[in-house]
């Protein structure tokens, strides 16, 4: 990792678990223009990967270290949860604390993307649903 790298982390970092997509957040708050606009980008791309492998796609959105997340957020992971399921896979999101948790449960997110406390606890719940071939 370059000094720049360090410097500025990815605002979302995408790396394959145990056949199942990650999504890491590198920032403490997704809380304006770009972080949204970078975070719909990243979710595009991701779900059409998935779409080309041919097997339902399962994605864990790991929040952990995130203090603050607008609305405008969760509603966005909350469209793109809603399209991955239309196509058999599941969503999942790990880490919220504080008021990123508050605002997850405000908004009713708990209904359709189920919370984990970490990562591991999220990939493990999905890998049972994971196809063989993901892996």
């Amino acid at each position: 990792m370059t000094g720049r790298e360090m410097d500025n982390p990815p605002l979302f970092e995408h790396y394959r678990r145990e056949g199942i997509d990650v999504v890491r957040v590198g920032v403490s708050q997704i809380s304006d223009d770009k972080a949204l606009s970078v975070l719909g980008e990243r979710c595009g791309s991701i779900e059409e990967e998935a779409y080309r492998r041919k097997v339902p796609p399962l994605f864990v959105f790991n929040c952990e270290g995130v203090t603050q997340i607008v609305t405008r957020a969760l509603a966005q992971l909350l469209r793109f949860s809603a399209r991955i399921v239309q196509h058999g896979g599941r969503v999942a999101i790990c880490g919220l604390a504080g008021e990123s948790l508050r605002a997850y449960q405000t908004v009713g997110m708990s209904e359709h993307v189920k919370h984990y406390a970490s990562e591991d606890e999220a990939v493990a719940a999905l890998s049972k649903d994971s196809p063989t071939e993901a892996r």
